[in-house]
């Protein structure tokens, strides 16, 4: 399969890419929303996008021809946000691929793009992945630790997953520093 990988602009178009990226990397499918408008209107995963262009946002998206087949991208979420679950240090990393796109490697590729990206600003990732979601293993190859299990938005297990620079800490629900 032939893709091409572009940075995620700050353009409408690629906003609305990253929304419905987003409505698959939270399965909200899985969870009975038909509509990736609703991530938009959903607490705990609007703060991955809303209003996407700020200082520390930053994005890849994969393309097969004109359609959009994967997109990662990280995010500084204030240490307030009603997502929870990381410290104000750590960018938070989403990604997913269309399920129509699903093992041809693009989710790796993309992977390789957004650590170079963070290891080049020295910046820590985390993100979380639901216990029955394979590509945990995805996230520790490319150096993503569990750090913490939370119960996520719809009440069953999730992992913490963090993916360290030198001098970032983190410290878990229960205090352990990682």
């Amino acid at each position: 399969m032939q893709y091409t990988l572009t940075s995620a602009c700050y353009t409408p178009a690629d906003e609305d890419a990253l929304w419905q990226m987003l409505y698959f990397a939270a399965q909200m499918a899985k969870d009975g929303v038909s509509d990736y408008h609703v991530a938009k209107t959903t607490p705990t995963v609007a703060p991955y996008m809303a209003d996407w262009g700020l200082p520390g946002d930053a994005g890849i998206i994969a393309r097969a021809g004109q359609r959009v087949c994967g997109a990662v991208w990280l995010r500084a979420v204030p240490a307030d946000s009603t997502t929870g679950y990381y410290p104000a240090a750590t960018h938070k990393l989403a990604i997913a691929v269309h399920p129509d796109f699903q093992a041809h490697g693009i989710g790796t590729t993309l992977m390789h793009g957004i650590c170079a990206v963070a290891d080049q600003a020295h910046w820590c990732m985390s993100l979380t992945v639901r216990a029955d979601n394979r590509a945990v293993n995805l996230y520790r190859r490319h150096g993503f630790v569990e750090s913490d299990t939370i119960v996520n938005r719809v009440g069953t297990p999730s992992s913490l997953m963090v993916r360290h620079q030198v001098g970032c800490v983190y410290a878990n629900s229960k205090g352990t520093t990682t």
